[in-house]
């Protein structure tokens, strides 16, 4: 008797605590959903919203970042699983860094065009909107999916796996990807898409993408190093275009 009444008392501390793993991983769901896009959902409420055209360049940045992806996804496909990691992550880079290029090519020429007509944004608010465009639609389609999939105890974002906080350093990670295309494609569209802009761009983007590879690799007790070069990347922008443009009126961004 008192033997089956420990294995019912077990049974029902497993569901206790599996019912526990769900409510806490759904909860760290919200939390990490909140801290990688926040900062996003913020600028598109403020400087972005305020103009119906710039909500149409986010969807132009997104466009050229899904078309950047298709060359990759095809040569995934074609390879896998003989094709290396950290090599998908350079090329994805790459292709995304000639789209920028060729987004930006696009917008000066636009707004060489449109500039005088008063209900044009400014210029670097679009690069804003196309930058934001960008950088969410990279976040949703890497990490969204994952985030939510592994719910469900499979991947590292899972209340059982010694991994969790993996997951918080992405979400912060994320946020600074997003950021990282902002202030990129603003640099790129100040400097008028020169060599020097889009080579500097490329460097931290390749330097971020290949550190988050890394966090996902390794063991949690260096998990912190990505959040570090995240932000340096992101201050290291910043520092650049204020110092492109000789005015600080961009930090009120």
């Amino acid at each position: 008797e008192r033997e089956r009444e420990s294995k019912e008392g077990k049974k029902e501390g497993r569901k206790e605590g599996k019912k526990k793993r769900e409510r806490m991983g759904w909860l760290s769901l919200i939390g990490t959903t909140t801290v990688a896009y926040g900062g996003a959902m913020v600028l598109f409420a403020s400087p972005i919203s305020q103009n119906s055209i710039l909500p149409l360049m986010t969807i132009w940045g997104a466009l050229f970042w899904m078309l950047s992806f298709f060359p990759l996804s095809f040569l995934w496909w074609v390879s896998y699983p003989n094709f290396p990691l950290f090599v998908t992550v350079i090329v994805a880079v790459l292709l995304c860094e000639f789209a920028r290029y060729v987004l930006v090519s696009l917008f000066l020429k636009m707004d060489a065009k449109l500039s005088r007509d008063k209900t044009w944004p400014k210029q670097q608010e679009c690069a804003v909107a196309l930058g934001w465009g960008m950088g969410v639609m990279q976040i949703l389609v890497t990490m969204q999916g994952t985030m939510v999939e592994s719910l469900e105890g499979a991947g590292v974002y899972s209340e059982a796996s010694g991994g969790l906080n993996v997951m918080y350093v992405d979400a912060l990670m994320a946020n600074c990807m997003i950021f990282l295309h902002i202030l990129g494609t603003m640099v790129v569209v100040r400097t008028g898409g020169n060599i020097m802009s889009m080579g500097f761009v490329l460097v931290l983007h390749l330097i971020m993408s290949l550190s988050s590879l890394f966090n996902t690799t390794s063991v949690t007790g260096i998990c912190a190093i990505p959040i570090v070069i995240g932000y340096l990347s992101v201050g290291t922008l910043l520092g650049a275009y204020v110092y492109i443009t000789h005015s600080t009126t961009t930090l009120s961004l």
